[in-house]
This record gives structure tokens, C-alpha cells and sequence, in this order.
């Protein structure tokens, strides 16, 4: 971040550790939200406010510049005013009984009442995070998350998450202007979800080491409660609840988030405090990932499209009837960037089949007419010719192509598994092996040869 700016006031903005901060990523252009600091040091003492983690925005898409101001008035409406007099944001509260702004212990920013009723509140208002406690509901304010274009842009993402009373709590991905399913658990008639954390304390706490970092005499702060904390999402339903495990840790953590990240990933955050002979630490970490914990890492984005199968860092799957989710609590990718397709104008049917030969060539056969290949690498070659595929005079397969290079071989095919290439390599019967071009003509067939090995 360019620059970071907390602010303080005679109201309560602030309840360890989230506090109400201005911030900009380029210049003069400032954004309000809440956040929580990234430590900097491994020290006790010390967490620096130069790096926050962002759990709340107020004027996402719509930045001011210097010499904004942020305003609580007497009527009770909390107003942010660009420099020009412009309202960029505003709780819209004026005239509502407002008589006090404080920031809760679980990061929500309120406005309440004499009797201490909400009248607004952050909650209410999701960005692309979830606090402990903090719904997206099906109707009102609080109806999605919308991740950031990236840590340094603060722009809307393509990516998106939402109650579909039909479908679920499902990701979505912008695409063409449509908004497309691409992950989520399935659900029928849900109205409601929630984040949950939960601290289970050991009712017998053994007994700590004499030597805990602190200043002095190690006091309370300093002394981790043993046990665990659970975190999950309730589901809400007209009659029922029901809840969707995310982790089980075996150490209590006391703050923790669910963001949408700007990849499209839904990942938990929790703070970890650990001590380390006379060092305390303390740090930011991501225990659980949808895409990594709930599925498969490599079914997120372009690596494996709507398959979302994936065998060493390899795809591979069989087209699924229909295109809506799979079972409840359950995912499927369903539409992603494409920037390939092997048959798009010959789709498949459901039972078809793709397969890697031995000779190298990827088929992908009909479901139902045997022996019809609807594709096929070896027509398609590029700057590679494999035993039996061959170039034509016309069509697809008409010329290859070298490389630019040969030193970029990122996710390339496995070359060599050392146990069954040796035991294929022992197993290999003698003989010789005659390397050739076979030449089609109109009515013959001419024979170049290559080469001749006295081994198979």
C-alpha cells in the first residue's frame, strides 16, 4: 500500500485488532476501510500498521482524494465527503435515533441507539469478506461477496459469491456480461449462511513454561488457552439449519476471516500466536482453501476446465449429464476462460470417452457409434511426429512448427517414472528397430528410410 493512515478519534474506531484506517494504493486516491494488521516483526511488543489486512470497504469503487473529510454528525448519519463537497458515502442514518459509532470486538463497525440497538451496521455490508459471525443473505444489503481485482487494485473482480435459492451458495465468475457458476455447495431453499467460529477450551489447562515472552513478569496475554476452534458456514433454511465443516483446528486462534481472493478461491484466515524460546510470533496464515480442501486445487480457474478431475497436475474426466451441480455440499466448475476446445463443433455425449494411447495419441471417442473418433491429437501435430501419425497435403495436420526455445518447460509431461520406464527398459525383448517416411501418392506408396537399430 501506498499509504496507511489510522484513524483516530474521540469515538470508539477501534477494538483490538481492527481499527478504521484510510488507506491508498495509487496516488490521491484514498479508500475507508476496516482492517487488521499484517505483523512485521516477530516481537511481542511490536505489530506494525504499515500492512493491514482488509475485511470491510466503504467506498470500494469510488476513491476521494486529499483533503477528504469523515464526518459523524449530530443527526446521526456518518457521511464521507470528497474534497469538492461530493458525498461519496453515507450510512444514511440521519434522524433515526443515532447516538453513538463503536467498532465491536468482532470487527463490526456500528451505529446505534440510547438503548444500544443497531441502527447500521458494517455486518450488513459485506465486501469480499466474512467475519465470525457476519451472513450473506438472500435478500437486502448483504447479499454477496465480490473479490478484488487483485491486493493492488481495488477494482471489482469477475468473481463473486451468493445465495441462489434454487442452486445454493454458489461462486460465480463474470463472463461476457453473464455470470456464470463456477464452484459452491448445492442446496435447495437456502435463505441464509453464516461463518461461524467456535472455541472449545480444555477444562484442565496444563500448566505453562516458566519462561513466556513479555515485558516484565509474563502476564495473561501471553498465555495461549489450550484446545481447539472450529470453523464453519450455518445454513439457513425456513425450518431448519444445517452446517458445512470448513477446519478443526487442534490450538485456539481468537480472530479469524473468510475472504473471496481476487484468484476466485474462498480461503479462512486465522492469526496464529505461537511462542519460540524467548521469541513470540505472530502472523496471518490460510489453513483451509476451498479449492485445495473442499476440492481439488487444480479444479480452480483454466487448469482443468469443466472435467475438474486432475491426476499429477494432469486433467483428465468423462462429460457429466447436464451442467448443474452435483450433490449437495458439493461442487463442479462449470464455465471458466477458454482458450482451447477439441470439439466445438461435434459435442459428445454423456459415456464418451476420452483416452491417452500408448503410442501418444489423445482420442476422444463417440458414446455410442464404436471406433468414432470425434478428435484426435495426431491430427493435430505441432512440431512432433509420433510413431504412425503422419502430415497431409490438406486439412489439419499439414505442416509442423518448431519452437521458439527449448528452456521453458513449465507443468511439461512426465519423461521418465525411474520404477516402471526401468522395468519396462529389463523387460524389452530383442530384435531391431527400422525407423521410416512412408510417401502417399494418388496410387503408390514410397518408403524414405531413417534409420536401422540392432535393439528394439
Amino acid at each position: 500500500m501506498a499509504s496507511l493512515n489510522f484513524i483516530d478519534s474521540p469515538h470508539q474506531l477501534s477494538y483490538y485488532p481492527f481499527g478504521l484506517y484510510f488507506y491508498n494504493i495509487t496516488p490521491n486516491a484514498f479508500f475507508l476501510g476496516i482492517g487488521v494488521p499484517i505483523p512485521q516483526q516477530s516481537d511481542a511488543y511490536y505489530i506494525g500498521r504499515n500492512q493491514i489486512h482488509l475485511v470491510w470497504d466503504a467506498n470500494l469503487n469510488d476513491p476521494v482524494r486529499e483533503n477528504a473529510t469523515l464526518t459523524f454528525g449530530r443527526d446521526g448519519n456518518f457521511v464521507l465527503t470528497d474534497a469538492d463537497g461530493r458525498i461519496v458515502w453515507q450510512t444514511n442514518t440521519a434522524n433515526k435515533g443515532v447516538t453513538g459509532i463503536s467498532m465491536k470486538a468482532n470487527g463490526n463497525l456500528v451505529l446505534h441507539d440510547k438503548k444500544g440497538r443497531f441502527i447500521w451496521q458494517s455486518f450488513q455490508h459485506p465486501t469480499d469478506t466474512l467475519l465470525p459471525g457476519q451472513s450473506l443473505q438472500l435478500k437486502g444489503s448483504s447479499t454477496k461477496l465480490v473479490s478484488r481485482t487483485s491486493n493492488w487494485d481495488n477494482g471489482d473482480d469477475p468473481h463473486s459469491m451468493k445465495i441462489d435459492v434454487q442452486k445454493g451458495l454458489i461462486m460465480y465468475q463474470k463472463h461476457s456480461g453473464k455470470l456464470v457458476p463456477y464452484a459452491g455447495w448445492k442446496t435447495m431453499g437456502l435463505l441464509n449462511v453464516t461463518f461461524r467460529s467456535v472455541q472449545r477450551i480444555n477444562p484442565v489447562q496444563e500448566p505453562p513454561p516458566e519462561d513466556i515472552p513479555g515485558p516484565g513478569k509474563p502476564g495473561p496475554f501471553y498465555v495461549l488457552k489450550q484446545g481447539t476452534t472450529t470453523y464453519f458456514l450455518t445454513l439457513g433454511f425456513t425450518n431448519q439449519t444445517r452446517r458445512v465443516m470448513l477446519k478443526k483446528n487442534d490450538k485456539t486462534f481468537t480472530y479469524s476471516f473468510l475472504r473471496l481472493d481476487s484468484d476466485g478461491n474462498l480461503r479462512l484466515y486465522i492469526y496464529a500466536e505461537h511462542a519460540w524460546e524467548e521469541i513470540y510470533y505472530r502472523y496471518w496464515e490460510a489453513p483451509y482453501a476451498f479449492f485445495g480442501d473442499t476440492v481439488k486445487e487444480c479444479a480452480l480457474g483454466s487448469k482443468c476446465g469443466t472435467s475438474g478431475k486432475c491426476d499429477r497436475r494432469l486433467c483428465s474426466a468423462c462429460p457429466r449429464s447436464g451442467g448443474s451441480l452435483p450433490d449437495p455440499y458439493d461442487y463442479t466448475v462449470r464455465e471458466v476462460r477458454w482458450v482451447w476446445g477439441a470439439n466445438l463443433n461435434d459435442p459428445v455425449h454423456e459415456n464418451a470417452t476420452l483416452t491417452f494411447s500408448r503410442d501418444g495419441n489423445l482420442v476422444l471417442g463417440h458414446a455410442y457409434e464404436k471406433g468414432r473418433l470425434i478428435w484426435q491429437s495426431f491430427q493435430h501435430p505441432t512440431d512432433t511426429l509420433l510413431v504412425g501419425q503422419s502430415l497431409h497435403l490438406k486439412g489439419t495436420g499439414t505442416k509442423l512448427v518448431s519452437r521458439t526455445s527449448n528452456k521453458d518447460s513449465r507443468d511439461g509431461w512426465k519423461i521418465f517414472d525411474p520404477v516402471q520406464d526401468t522395468r519396462r527398459l529389463l523387460e524389452r525383448p530383442t530384435g531391431n528397430t527400422t525407423y521410416f517416411l512412408t510417401l502417399g501418392y494418388a496410387n503408390r506408396t514410397r518408403i524414405v528410410l531413417l534409420m536401422k537399430l540392432d535393439e528394439v
